[in-house]
């Protein structure tokens, strides 16, 4: 065609294309009317052109490049096109709902999943709200058995949604291959309850739960997807009932129904009613019984019939059906299908312990039944062969049986030093120890155990483990067997010698021994010694050659930076990370790339409330830690997604991988604890956890840390009480401790613990500031302003004496918000900018931000809000807290109270949480709430504003000492003047100043209370 032609007939159609799709055919007759040469070649060019079928009754757009014209989907995306930031790379495919394509984010250089509603669901209103709301519900979940979605954007006409790419199958095609066994059931099922006990958190209900809408992915993690009919809980709703969206897979269709699926209903969908999570859970049971048994439970001719027996009729047991299923698995199953939701379960939660009990059980069942089987092929042997015969292979297995189990622990003991050289006298065991805890079957005691139990035993915590010494370690602790080494010149090779004994009997285990030809090969040697032990002790090989890279790779090559690291650790136990660090440092300057060194480093850092320092080291560990072994790595994988990206999601898979790969080690219960279930708000779970790490390593102070921390924040004080007398007991330190202690005291009103917490850490390094702080709120929550900016003052000295910056900018920080709550904004401003001039850390950033918007100093709060945007574009605290939080301040303070509503929903699913400021400066727990409770009180809806308030007064165990619990009371007593409650408000009014009995006289929240109460 020639370029004129081509060009009359690219503006018929672009022309076309312009107007609605019921305009389009009269348009193109109407544009060729007297040029039938024309309309031949626009009607020729729609005939051929597959993706032009169509083109006059949807949305579609026109391309143009060297290949000529095409008419393509505008729902679509085209492969090599780019939408937004994301380059589409191809298909993937296509439902009732939309077209997903896999792209690349080319911002942040990951492959993502983009979903475009369907074309011919464009016009419609209920899809393109029903797409909508999948997104925002799936967005305000940040969970790893939940399918996470970055984000919902529109281009071009086209509405898609940006959603992590998932590789793998959905259950639903798992379950098409057959059955599936026990320990594959057990996972799928605890990751799908622990996905549904977050929504069940956030307040959101799925409604369509179905092995459709849960994906397996390759690494075998359940993702629950599509929260297309979800629901966001609201007690206050009249009802669900003008919802009449119905999916149904196969035959069975009926439009006009309840919202689901019709095989996976609770009886409540059936019947229309008003639903809460209870009815995810029935849909759950059903999935659970489809696993288990290959068929469903309810399953009918028509969607009638389907009703008929969801709602009258009983499945048949799952035994019936696979006699293998355990029978425990059978009630769960029974319980969660109750047609009555008042017998189901009442949370996921309740589930998922259930599930886990199973698991943990059905570990011990297997080693039984392999021990029945083996017993069972030695019988049989017996009695087919001749006795000589058979005792002969008595003996061999005997000789083959495993000589340490996978429940039997192990004390590492020092090296005996003959060769006169210094250098190996810490390096060999921390070399042995790092070898040796590659391996997920053999488990050490931790050297934090060991320390504890040295200070029991009334010696010095750096003393020197002698074979007398560590065997008694090995009594004290329940241990199986004590390992030690030696090492020796002969001329100018090294001999190195491992010998592992059984502490109760000193019966050999077993000892081995080699050669180093030169210094440089000792670790090499070490490392095959160790390898050699591990597979003795009865590790299979297979187990051995999968996690066994050599010290060189793994440690450091200098010897010296091993010393170095192995004196800080110990000087760590001893007398804390504080004074460790000049070590760290040190294997650092003889090693920049060692990798676990910077990892350590970061930790500490952390520890020492320098999140900026930690977050530097950290990330120099992650981009080292190809050096490292996989033990190693995951602790620094988890650590930098937890601390540095604060991707909480990317950290609790890691940690449960961890966990599955290393049962016996108790770090990543530990983090899962005090890392992940406080920040979203899991306090429960947190529990758990930590009870968990605590079975492993009872001598380790921070699993204690993290229960009581947990508990704190259930408000179980008393409890929280009780449990650090067992840290007590065990002798355990920790500053942390003692902040507790004192929190807890507080909580109590119990002046002398109060008091006893403080003085037991006066003068000790990194730990009396912290205190101080303590005191500074105790005193500002009850109005003691003056005491309160001397104890701030006097917490900043404290903190830059020891050249910590960012501590001491956290408490000018908590200043600033204090000052700022109680109506002081020219004090807040100064402490704010004084904060920001010690450190721009993420957390210093938003205190200082929400303060200076609280004292109407928008514009550099705003600053500092898009500064926070894009420092941590994938940190769960700054997406789910901070920027709401900022932004529902910024939008009240422009009198746009539905903005704010709009930007706090983000805030929703995890603001009942601790935040990872508040730990050390006890600031920034509920502060959504409140924003929301402000804006309900500009809107005249004081009841809903209270509802808000009283979250914060709930929890006094979240929000502690700080100003906002002080500031709620008063705000309450407004809301509820506001709501037309009179004698409420009164009460509340009279609460605030009883609190503030013996405030400073001149404080102005004070006065404007006791004007506003008498009015």
């Amino acid at each position: 065609m020639e370029a004129r032609r081509w060009k009359q007939v690219e503006e018929v159609l672009q022309s076309a294309l312009d107007r609605p799709p019921t305009d389009r055919e009269a348009f193109v007759r109407a544009a060729c009317a007297g040029d039938e040469t024309l309309e031949r070649e626009v009607r020729s060019l729609l005939s051929r052109d597959e993706s032009a079928a169509g083109f006059l009754s949807r949305p579609a757009v026109l391309r143009a490049d060297g290949a000529g014209l095409a008419i393509e989907d505008s729902a679509a995306a085209p492969v090599g096109h780019t939408i937004g930031r994301y380059c589409i790379l191809k298909k993937l495919g296509s439902g009732g709902m939309g077209v997903v394509y896999k792209a690349e984010d080319r911002d942040l250089r990951r492959h993502v999943a983009i979903k475009f509603l369907s074309s011919d669901l464009i016009g419609d209103p209920g899809a393109l709200e029903r797409f909508r709301r999948e997104a925002r519900a799936a967005s305000a979940l940040n969970h790893p058995n939940i399918c996470t979605v970055h984000e919902i954007g529109e281009q071009d006409g086209r509405t898609f949604i940006v959603m992590e790419l998932l590789e793998g199958m959905p259950l639903k095609e798992r379950i098409s291959q057959g059955v599936l066994p026990q320990e594959e059931l057990l996972r799928i099922a605890i990751g799908v309850a622990d996905g549904l006990d977050a929504a069940d958190h956030a307040g959101i209900v799925h409604r369509d739960i179905k092995p459709a809408n849960i994906f397996i992915t390759a690494r075998q993690t359940p993702k629950i997807l599509d929260f297309g009919v979800a629901k966001v809980r609201d007690d206050r709703a009249a009802s669900h009932l003008g919802e009449t969206t119905m999916t149904i897979e196969g035959d069975l269709t009926r439009p006009g129904g309840a919202i689901g699926t019709a095989a996976y209903m609770s009886p409540e969908q059936v019947r229309a009613q008003l639903l809460d999570h209870r009815t995810d859970l029935f849909s759950f049971g059903v999935v659970l019984y489809e696993m288990a048994t290959g068929k469903q439970p309810f399953h009918a001719k028509s969607t009638e019939e389907m009703f008929d027996s969801i709602l009258n009729r009983q499945p048949a047991p799952v035994s019936r059906l696979n006699p293998d299923a355990p029978a425990e698995l059978d009630r769960i199953i029974g319980k969660c299908i109750e047609k009555d939701r008042d017998l189901r379960y009442r949370h996921a939660a309740e589930i998922l312990t259930d599930l886990r009990r199973i698991e943990r059980d059905s570990v011990s069942q297997i080693a039984v039944l392999r021990a029945k089987s083996s017993r069972g092929w030695v019988y049989a042997v017996f009695t087919a062969a001749a006795l000589t015969v058979a005792v002969a292979a008595g003996y061999l297995a005997m000789q083959r049986a495993p000589k340490l189990t996978s429940k039997d622990t192990i004390v590492v003991g020092d090296f005996r030093n003959s060769t006169g050289e210094p250098i190996w006298d810490e390096t060999l065991r921390q070399a042995l120890s790092v070898q040796l805890e590659q391996s997920s079957y053999l488990s050490l005691i931790s050297d934090r155990t060991v320390t504890q139990t040295l200070r029991l035993m009334n010696q010095k915590p750096d003393t020197r483990i002698t074979p007398a010494i560590g065997r008694e370690v090995c009594e004290r602790t329940g241990s199986t067997a004590y390992l030690d080494g030696s090492i020796a010149k002969l001329g100018i090779q090294y001999v190195l010698a491992l010998r592992a004994t059984r502490c109760s009997t000193g019966d050999l285990i077993d000892q081995e021994q080699v050669q180093a030809a030169k210094r440089e090969d000792v670790l090499g040697a070490i490392s095959q010694a160790a390898s050699r032990f591990r597979a003795k002790a009865g590790e299979s090989i297979a187990s051995v050659k999968s996690h066994d890279l050599p010290l060189q790779a793994v440690t450091t090559s200098s010897l010296e930076a091993l010393k170095a690291f192995s004196n800080a650790n110990r000087v760590n136990l001893a007398s804390g990370f504080t004074v460790a660090m000049q070590g760290i440092n040190r294997a650092l300057e003889l090693d920049p790339n060692f990798a676990m060194a910077w990892a350590h480093q970061g930790l500490w850092y952390m520890g020492m409330g320098e999140t900026a320092l930690a977050r530097e080291s950290l990330t120099k560990a992650f981009q080292l830690r190809d050096h490292t072994s996989d033990h190693e790595r995951f602790f620094i994988e988890a650590n930098y997604y937890r601390s540095v990206t604060g991707d909480l999601n990317a950290a609790f898979q890691t940690l449960q991988l961890w966990a599955q790969t290393y049962p016996r080690d108790q770090v990543p219960h530990g983090l899962m604890a005090g890392g992940f279930g406080v920040q979203l708000g899991r306090f429960e779970n947190a529990v758990n956890e930590a009870k968990v790490a605590i079975s492993i390593d009872a001598d380790n102070s921070f699993n204690y840390i993290n229960e009581t921390f947990a508990l704190i924040c259930l408000n179980r004080f008393d409890e929280a009480a009780q449990f650090l007398k067992t840290a007590d007991e065990r002798k355990l330190q920790a500053p942390e401790l003692s902040v507790l202690r004192y929190q807890i005291a507080a909580a109590r009103g119990d002046q002398a613990n109060m008091e006893r917490a403080v003085a037991e850490e006066r003068g000790r390094l990194g730990a009396e500031d912290w205190l101080t702080n303590a005191e500074t709120l105790y005193a500002a929550y009850r109005g003691h302003l003056r005491e309160a900016d001397r104890l701030t003052r006097r917490a900043v000295e404290l903190a830059r004496n020891e050249k910590m910056s960012e501590r001491a900018a956290s408490y000018e920080a908590s200043g600033a918000v204090r000052s700022a709550f109680y109506g002081l904004p020219a004090e807040a401003r100064t402490h704010a900018r004084a904060a920001l001039q010690l450190s721009k850390a993420r957390d210093i950033e938003f205190l200082a931000a929400f303060a200076l918007a609280l004292a109407r100093e928008t514009r550099q709060a705003r600053e500092i809000e898009t500064d926070l945007e894009k420092r941590f574009p994938e940190d769960t605290n700054v997406r789910l807290h901070y920027l709401p939080v900022l932004r529902g301040l910024q939008a009240l303070d422009r009198g746009e109270t539905e903005e704010a509503l709009t930007a706090l929903e983000a805030a929703s699913p995890y603001e009942i949480a601790c935040n990872a400021a508040s730990f050390y400066v006890s600031v920034g727990n509920l502060y959504a709430p409140y924003v929301r409770g402000l804006a309900y009180t500009a809107q005249k809806d004081g009841i809903t504003a209270a509802m808000e308030f009283h979250k914060i007064l709930d929890h006094p165990g979240l929000v502690l000492n700080d100003p906002v619990r002080a500031v709620a009371q008063l705000q309450l007593a407004r809301a509820l003047r506001t709501s037309g409650d009179r004698a409420g408000a009164a009460s509340a009014y009279k609460q605030f100043l009883e609190l503030w009995r013996d405030a400073d006289r001149g404080a102005p929240l004070l006065q404007t209370a006791r004007l506003e109460a008498v009015q």
